[in-house]
């Protein structure tokens, strides 16, 4: 009997361990375990084309899960659905040949080879859609070739979901209606068996819509509360208007509820929630009137001379004096003896002239009272400027009394910037010419100091001829350009000439100001001060020449079709060559770590994967910013992996050969800092309509 029960003992036990063992095999998840790739299929392919990576451990979900290509990671608009054994994604731009691993949650995968090839001559490609959002069951056009005449079983794909309905299909035309399910991401053409290029758009959602605010009246500063629908999820581009004052503080963004701070300078109105293009209903919000601003009741003396102490008194200047102040025309004052809510007593700051004087607290301006300065004796007096605007380095006549009959250590101050150069200096007139360092298109204060003694101030303007884009000088010299591996060696490159290059990348307030209020940049990219993005090579070169003529400079570029010429002795503005811009991008230093690429570049450790606004990072050593990271730049050269070996030392301009394909540098916010460094090269399809959410450029002219 003991022995049938120890025997029954035995075979549950053996039966559970099968059981579990069963189980573990039938279960492809291993949270505890790296990610495991097996295979990429397949394992070559052109940039925006759909794979598939097999495998295990990638997790039900991507979360912040992501695939590597040789260093360059995918945007979210990549990947097309993401599961434990199965990834499928698009060939991100950016993308070399070489090895893909997968990071799940900071677990790596083994790698795997994969081969970047171009375009074959036969396979389908999309150049471009009609349209970059479209709703369900709406029609879009594809422009591209190779699509055959007829569509036998090849397709259409939105971000993995075949169409079924179509309208047109031709060799270099597709007109498709978007089936149900499709989501944002990217179109691909399938045609027996072989896919595009992705290209993106966006799947539209339903306008937003405002049902409630948790208030009908509000206070300037005040956080109210929206509630809705079709807000999405994360506000990206999106924002509150407050008839029409956007809203630039948010404490809550989902897709039914929004908690923002009411501007400064918004009044009663509508509130309305833009969403990418679409605006939401408006509903009817009062903001309350302000408190009533400071009062002058009376000042003690109308006709101090600098440096006289006078009392003010009045009502509602504060019991604290914080960031008020009393200012005297365009002077503000400095030295403070008393502030009460009452009663102000001050000294007449240095510069102050006749005019109206009143008192600012926070925001609000109090009543003018007209005040005479009254001249002490001896002190210098400007009268007249005898021009009261000029160009830098030109001479303006400055008339007065008690400028001394020697200049000896007394000079003449244009808006904090001390002139230099003094054709004459008489105790009534002074000839002096505008120093460089003032204010360009600025109206400043001019004023006269002799023997510490400040005189009052004129209004003078600093002239400039139109510059859009700031510039930084690159001086001539020669460096070690390259890398270390066999397509990219390290070679000795001189400039031979230097040559002015854009401080910034080009912002989207300067394309819109030379291209017709034009933006082509990606919706989820959009803002004034963040680089201009989803530019062709071509559109790019026509900014250069728009902008040289503008400037009144000499175009560099003929353009015939896709057929583009420089001419490099122009004085007009162009793309930097590929040696100018790792030149540049160097400012003299040979090695960066990664660090110091991150101080100096957006990249996804920092960037939130968007793109930022330029100019907020430290510079390079020659004051140029950017250069790392935040956008892909385009350059002039056209790419060759080979280049290297028969470039030649002296101002490398790229192959001679026609390509399709030119080199772009720098990486971007997509990209790990390694990416950025200055030695390493990309290229990316230079004809047709070809561009990126992530790619942008900056200009040079030669100096």
């Amino acid at each position: 009997m003991k022995i049938d029960k120890i025997l029954n003992y035995f075979s549950l036990f053996f039966l559970i361990l099968l059981i579990y063992s069963c189980s573990e095999k039938e279960n492809p998840v291993n949270q505890n375990e790296a990610p495991v790739l097996n295979a990429i299929i397949p394992n070559k392919g052109i940039i925006g084309q759909a794979i598939t990576l097999e495998g295990k451990n990638f997790g039900d979900a991507r979360g912040n899960s992501f695939v590597d290509f040789n260093g360059s990671k995918p945007g979210f608009m990549d990947y097309i659905s993401w599961s434990a054994t199965t990834i499928k994604l698009y060939v991100p731009m950016g993308a070399t040949s070489g090895k893909v691993y997968v990071n799940v949650n900071g677990k790596i995968s083994n790698s795997l080879d994969f081969e970047i090839i171009d375009p074959s001559a036969d396979a389908p490609f999309i150049d471009s859609i009609d349209v970059k959002e479209a709703e369900i069951g709406s029609s879009i056009v594809i422009f591209g070739r190779n699509f055959l005449n007829s569509r036998g079983n090849s397709y259409v794909e939105f971000n993995g979901v075949k169409a079924f309905n179509y309208f047109e299909w031709a060799d270099n035309r597709i007109v498709v209606k978007v089936p149900n399910g499709a989501t944002t991401g990217k179109v691909v053409v399938w045609v027996e068996g072989k896919s595009s290029n992705g290209v993106d758009l966006i799947i539209g959602i339903n306008p937003p819509l405002i049902e409630n605010l948790n208030t009908s009246s509000a206070n300037i500063g005040d956080v109210i509360t929206i509630t809705g629908k079709n807000f999405r999820t994360t506000q990206d581009t999106s924002y509150v208007e407050f008839n029409g004052v956007k809203a630039t503080e948010y404490s809550q963004w989902s897709d039914n509820q929004i908690k923002a701070k009411v501007p400064p300078g918004a009044t009663t109105g509508k509130v309305y929630v833009v969403v990418g293009k679409r605006k939401s209903n408006g509903v009817d919000i009062v903001i309350k009137q302000a408190e009533e601003p400071p009062y002058i009741d009376l000042v003690d003396n109308t006709q101090p001379r600098i440096g006289d102490q006078i009392t003010i008194t009045g009502k509602r200047f504060g019991s604290i004096q914080g960031s008020s102040y009393v200012q005297f025309k365009d002077t503000k004052a400095t030295e403070y003896l008393l502030w009460s809510d009452t009663k102000i007593t001050l000294k007449v700051p240095a510069g102050a002239e006749t005019g109206n004087m009143f008192v600012v607290v926070g925001t609000k301006q109090s009543n003018f009272i007209f005040i005479t300065i009254t001249p002490v004796e001896g002190d210098p007096i400007i009268n007249y400027l005898d021009n009261s605007k000029a160009q830098i380095g030109a001479a303006i006549g400055i008339y007065g009394s008690n400028f001394g009959d020697k200049r000896g250590n007394s000079y003449v101050d244009f808006g904090g910037q001390k002139a230099w150069d003094y054709p004459q200096w008489t105790n009534t007139k002074i000839i002096v010419k505008v120093p460089e360092g003032s204010l360009v298109g600025k109206t400043i204060k001019v004023t006269v100091v002799v023997n510490n003694k400040i005189s009052n101030s004129k209004d003078f303007t600093v002239q400039g001829s139109f510059q859009l884009l700031p510039l930084a000088l690159a001086p001539a010299g020669s460096f070690i350009m390259g890398g270390t591996d066999e397509n990219n060696p390290k070679h000795k490159v001189t400039i031979s000439k230097p040559f002015f290059i854009s401080k910034f990348e080009v912002n989207q307030q300067q394309w819109k100001t030379i291209m017709d209020n034009s933006n082509p940049s990606h919706e989820f990219e959009l803002g004034d001060n963040k680089p201009v993005n989803q530019v062709t090579f071509l559109r790019a070169v026509e900014f250069c020449n728009k902008l040289s003529l503008t400037e009144k400079l000499t175009p560099c570029y003929t353009i015939n079709g896709e057929e583009i010429i420089c001419d490099f002795n122009a004085n007009g503005y162009r793309l930097p060559t590929e040696a100018e811009w790792e030149y540049a991008a160097r400012a003299g230093k040979s090695d960066f770590t990664d660090d110091e690429i991150l101080a100096m570049g957006w990249f996804f450790i920092n960037s939130n994967k968007h793109s930022q606004e330029v100019g907020q990072l430290k510079p390079n050593e020659w004051g140029i910013y950017d250069m790392f990271g935040n956008v892909y730049e385009w350059c002039w050269d056209f790419y060759a992996d080979d280049y290297y070996q028969s470039s030649p030392e002296t101002d490398p301009r790229g192959p001679s050969q026609v390509s399709n394909h030119r080199v772009i540098r720098g990486g971007c916010f997509e990209n790990e800092p390694s990416k950025g460094h200055p030695a390493k090269r990309y290229s990316f399809p230079s004809t047709g309509d070809n561009f990126n959410y992530n790619l942008g450029f900056r200009v040079v002219r030669n100096k």
